[in-house]
C-alpha cells in the first residue's frame, strides 16, 4: 500500500511538473499537497465538494498541459535576414550585401546579458551593413584567446579599444583635433594595413565588467574615445549616462568617419546603411510602446 506522500509524488512525476519545476520544485509541492490532505483527512476533501479543492494537486495537471501548449505553439514569424517581425523589418534600409570598408575590420566584446535585448540592439544590424565584423560574448576575454585580435595584430593593423579613460585619445576633438591627444601630438598611428575597431556592448556597467576582467586586451590595444557631444534617434528608446554616450551602432559609424575621413566612399555608404536602420529600429519600437524619457538626468530643453 504506498503512502499518501508516495502517491502525489507519483501523481506529480506523470503530469509532467518534474520537467516544468525540477526535482525540488516536485518534492515541494508534494509535501504541500500532503500536509493539506493530512489536515483535512482524505475522506473529509472529498466531502467538501467541488467548490473546496477535494484533490489539491488536480489543477497541477492542467496547468502542465498548459505549459506543453505554449512550448508547441508556433513561434511568430520573423524576417529570415534581420530577424524582426515582418512589420518592422528593417532590410528595406540594408544594403544587398554587407560593404567591406577597406583597411577596418570591426571586433564587438558583448556583455551576456545584451544579448538577450533583441527588440532595441543595435549591434545584430552593423554584420548587415559592414563586412569583416566580429561578436564575441562574454564578461571577460584574454587577448590571446581573441583570434580576431590576434588576426588583425598579424596583419598589421593597430587596434584601437572604443573606451573613454585617462589614457584614452580624443577620437572626435573634444580634447583636441580627430587622432590627437589633448598635447597636440598624434594619438595613435593606424597600422600598415589599416585599424581594428574594437566596441564594447552592454550598458555602461556592464561595459565596465569587461573592460575591468580584460586586463590583457586593455594592455594590447590603444584606448580612444568621443569626449563632445552627441545627438541621437536612439535618445527616445533607451537612456544613456552622459551627453557624449551613443548606442554600439553609432559609435561605430561616429568612429569610422573619423578614422577613415569623409572621402572614403565605403564609409559613407556603410554609415548611411547603419544609421537609416536605426531611425527604422527607433521608430518601429516608438510605434508600440509610449515614449521615453530623456536619457539624461540634467536634460533641459533648450
Amino acid at each position: 500500500m504506498l503512502s499518501t506522500l508516495t502517491r502525489l509524488l507519483l501523481i506529480e512525476l506523470s503530469t509532467g511538473f518534474l520537467h516544468s519545476n525540477g526535482l525540488d520544485g516536485v518534492w515541494k509541492s508534494a509535501f504541500h499537497s500532503h500536509r493539506v490532505v493530512g489536515r483535512l483527512g482524505t475522506d473529509e476533501c472529498a466531502a467538501q465538494g467541488p467548490t473546496s479543492t477535494p484533490e489539491p494537486w488536480l489543477h497541477w495537471g492542467k496547468r502542465s498541459a498548459r505549459r506543453a501548449e505554449d512550448r508547441e505553439r508556433t513561434p511568430r514569424e520573423v524576417c529570415g535576414r534581420c530577424s524582426r517581425p515582418p512589420a518592422v523589418c528593417l532590410c528595406g534600409c540594408l544594403p544587398e550585401r554587407p560593404i567591406e570598408v577597406p583597411g577596418v575590420r570591426v571586433l564587438v566584446l558583448q556583455h551576456p546579458n545584451e544579448r538577450k535585448k533583441k527588440t532595441v540592439s543595435t549591434v545584430p544590424l552593423l554584420p548587415l551593413s559592414l563586412a569583416q565584423v566580429d561578436v564575441k560574448v562574454a564578461y571577460g576575454f584574454e587577448a590571446e584567446s581573441l583570434g580576431p585580435l590576434r588576426g588583425a595584430v598579424r596583419d598589421g593593423l593597430q587596434p584601437l579599444l572604443l573606451y573613454p579613460g585617462p589614457q584614452a585619445v580624443s577620437l572626435d576633438g573634444g580634447g583636441g583635433p580627430p587622432g590627437e591627444s589633448e598635447k597636440g601630438g598624434p594619438g595613435f598611428k593606424s597600422g600598415p594595413n589599416g585599424v581594428l575597431l574594437i566596441l564594447l556592448d552592454g550598458t555602461w556597467s556592464q561595459a565596465k565588467t569587461i573592460a575591468r576582467d580584460s586586463p590583457t586586451v586593455l594592455a594590447a590595444v590603444t584606448q580612444v574615445a568621443f569626449t563632445g557631444e552627441s545627438e541621437s534617434p536612439y535618445d527616445r528608446v533607451r537612456k544613456e549616462p552622459d551627453r557624449h554616450c551613443v548606442s554600439t551602432l553609432e559609435a561605430c559609424c561616429k568612429a569610422l568617419k573619423l578614422i577613415k575621413g569623409p572621402g572614403c566612399r565605403a564609409t559613407a555608404a556603410v554609415t548611411g546603411h547603419l544609421e537609416a536602420s536605426l531611425e527604422a529600429l527607433v521608430e518601429g519600437q516608438l510605434g508600440h510602446v509610449k515614449a521615453g524619457v530623456p536619457r539624461y538626468s540634467d536634460h533641459q530643453e533648450d
